[in-house]
């Protein structure tokens, strides 16, 4: 996870790279979620 989504996005290339098939990346990243309401815990 990021604030911006950028760097969420390198993450799941790597992981990807890596195997892993059921990967994520939040466009507009926890920002967004955060402008949007949507919980978050800190």
């Amino acid at each position: 996870m990021c604030l911006g989504g950028e760097l969420s996005l390198v993450a799941v290339e790597i992981m990807n790279g890596a195997g892993f098939t059921d990967v994520k990346s939040l466009s507009g990243g926890t920002g967004a979620w955060h402008e949007k309401g949507y919980p978050i815990t800190t």
